[in-house]
């Protein structure tokens, strides 16, 4: 239902999901990995080697990027536990993926400081 609509059926007291734009995404999911300090969590594993396809559908869940899902929907922007809808959500494309979160530039595991790092480094 669009906002005029709402208003049109006399529900205009009723609030509208906010859209966030994909800076402010990245924003959120940084300041989560900043909070987890150096605490290590889990890379990502074979990023580079698989199709696009394969890797959205890969589950972020005992991931670096469960911190992302936890974040983005207590923001408010719901998102599924697939690298697909996080890389959605955050504008990234496989190659980011790849040089942010998989084992093979950051090892088997990173700290958050190190995930935020790489989330500000995004262009």
């Amino acid at each position: 239902m669009t906002a005029q609509a709402a208003r049109n059926a006399g529900l205009a007291s009723v609030a509208l999901p906010r859209t966030f734009t994909t800076a402010e995404a990245r924003a959120i999911v940084t300041e989560a990995f900043k909070k987890f300090g150096e605490k290590k969590l889990p890379s990502l594993v074979g990023v580079e080697l698989v199709d696009v396809s394969i890797l959205d559908a890969a589950t972020t869940e005992r991931t670096i990027l469960s911190v992302a899902v936890t974040a983005l929907n207590a923001a408010g922007i719901p998102t599924k536990n697939t690298v697909g809808d996080v890389r959605g959500k955050l504008g990234m494309d496989q190659d980011d993926v790849d040089v942010a979160f998989c084992h093979c530039v950051n090892g088997e595991k990173m700290s958050g400081d190190a995930a935020a790092a790489r989330m500000q480094n995004l262009n």
